[in-house]
């Protein structure tokens, strides 16, 4: 089913990547790596992206909750299940987003408009994935159940790079590890 604003958001994702960089790289609770960008590249970010950017409002201390993440993906429909049924970060059998980022929270929502799937994320910052500078742990990927309906997004808008990996005009990528897409937003 195609939720309503999908032909929008996805005539906005090429813009999404600059303005989800500058909600991002604002001050939050959550460590940023990149530095916050010029005043005039605030200013022209548009004032609401198709999926609605976290509002100034919310406290700082929200973004890159637990919490606040799984408000964010419920509000927009968005499933959520872990194997244990829990939410800890320290076990590897619960769903955690305890120090996720927020663009990535904010990307999972522009891709279930732009696909028009149903999403179920089944991983997010929890121990038990690999490492790295853009690793589950770090706040920069969620996995999501695989379904028909995502593989045939990703398969016709992105392109394949090798080794199951499709890469968005983002920069994004999507893993294909079988029962689950991997995906790293940046």
């Amino acid at each position: 089913m195609i939720r309503p604003r999908a032909a929008l958001c996805a005539a906005l994702i090429p813009f999404a990547s600059v303005a989800l960089s500058a909600v991002a790289s604002t001050a939050h609770a959550v460590p940023q790596t990149a530095a916050a960008p010029p005043a005039a590249a605030v200013a022209a970010t548009p004032a609401a992206l198709p999926t609605g950017a976290a509002p100034a409002a919310v406290p700082a201390a929200a973004y890159g909750s637990d919490s606040w993440a799984r408000e964010r993906l419920a509000s927009a429909g968005i499933g959520v299940w872990s194997s244990g049924g829990c939410t800890s970060r320290n076990n590897p059998s619960c769903t955690s987003f305890e120090g996720i980022r927020p663009a990535t929270i904010e990307w999972v929502l522009i891709l279930a408009e732009a696909s028009g799937c149903d999403l179920l994320v089944t991983g997010g910052t929890e121990v038990g994935h690999a490492a790295g500078s853009t690793s589950h742990a770090n706040g920069y990927r969620v996995d999501l159940n695989a379904s028909a309906c995502l593989a045939g997004h990703i398969q016709r808008n992105f392109t394949p790079v090798g080794n199951g990996i499709w890469r968005a005009a983002s920069g994004n990528q999507y893993l294909n590890e079988g029962h689950h897409w991997d995906v790293t937003f940046f």
